[in-house]
């Protein structure tokens, strides 16, 4: 019983904090197979000044294609300005 709590703590932990990888093709639409994919982005939570997200887009090389800052505004994504 004493394990449990512990084994509990870090598997939120780890799914509150893992990085999720979301591929698009060369029109920024949404696939599901890695191999059909020309991107990836990774959005994270961030506390960087009134920027709630954190978005990195990748070209599938790894090199970036984009950076962003957002803020959520009517229940969708809005680039923060002076970024």
């Amino acid at each position: 019983m004493k394990n449990i709590i512990p084994a509990l703590f870090l598997l939120f932990t780890t799914i509150l904090f893992a990085q999720k990888k979301i591929y698009m093709n060369e029109k920024y639409e949404v696939v599901t197979n890695p191999a059909e994919a020309t991107f990836y982005k990774i959005e994270e939570k961030t506390d960087e000044g009134d920027a709630e997200f954190h978005r990195v887009t990748y070209r599938i090389n790894g090199d970036i294609s984009a950076e962003q800052y957002l803020s959520i505004k009517d229940g969708k994504p809005v680039k923060m300005e002076n970024r």
